[in-house]
């Protein structure tokens, strides 16, 4: 399920009010008009209310468009996500399946378990806060709290609501989709039963995946209201 880049168009690219007295406020550049007898607009600096009032609308426009932007990437994030919890499962389901099992300390067994906590690891990479200049905004989304500093986006929409974009942790943590490592050393790699116990969150982590998903696209819709 993707959820498709909010539409940000400017909200004051065609914005005009026009008062009793003929007077014009043109939004975009801040500027007060006022016809003249002969009815030619004769511009003059706004007032301080106005330029306050437009200051607030273009923060409101630049804090929506952060938001939209944040839970675009967050998207794209659990998609990728969901494509390693496949190949994860697909690993540890070759290594039990397989007739007979591949034994312990077998080169076969340890590069799947290898492969399966490579791509375990490849979920946090995405779920991290990448460094600055990129900014952390949609890490505050999908990331563990206790790395991305905070947990979910506060925004006010453009009628002026607050909106909370929530916190959809989908790292391999306990508070995300709690995947655990498997043991990949030979001689001393993961049991069977641990391989069967992995599969079943495995199972529970899609279910999970889906929800934030949906959490995630429900978000969104706040940002349209």
């Amino acid at each position: 399920m993707a959820i498709q880049p909010i539409n940000n168009d400017p909200v004051l690219s065609n914005l005009t009010r026009t008062t009793a007295t003929g007077q014009t406020v043109d939004a975009q550049n801040g500027m007060l008009k006022k016809n003249n007898a002969a009815g030619d607009s004769v511009a003059f600096v706004a007032s301080g209310e106005a330029k306050s009032e437009f200051a607030r609308i273009n923060s409101t426009k630049e804090a929506i468009a952060v938001a939209a932007r944040a839970i675009h990437a967050a998207d794209e994030v659990m998609d990728a996500v969901g494509k390693n919890l496949s190949k994860m499962k697909e690993s540890l389901e070759t290594i039990v399946k397989n007739y007979p099992p591949f034994p312990h300390g077998s080169d076969e067994r340890i590069k799947l378990l290898m492969s399966y906590n490579s791509l375990r690891k490849q979920i946090d990479d995405l779920t991290m806060p990448p460094p600055p200049p990129d900014g952390t905004e949609y890490a505050k989304i999908v990331g563990d709290p206790a790395i991305a500093g905070t947990s979910g986006i506060n925004v006010t929409n453009e009628k002026g609501d607050p909106v909370k974009i929530n916190a959809q942790e989908v790292h391999t943590g306990p508070t995300g989709l709690d995947l655990p490592i498997l043991p990949d050393i030979p001689g001393d790699d993961a049991t069977d039963d641990q391989i069967y116990e992995a599969l079943g969150k495995l199972d529970t982590a899609v279910k999970t995946l889906y929800e934030r998903q949906s959490g995630l696209a429900a978000d969104a819709q706040k940002l349209l209201a």
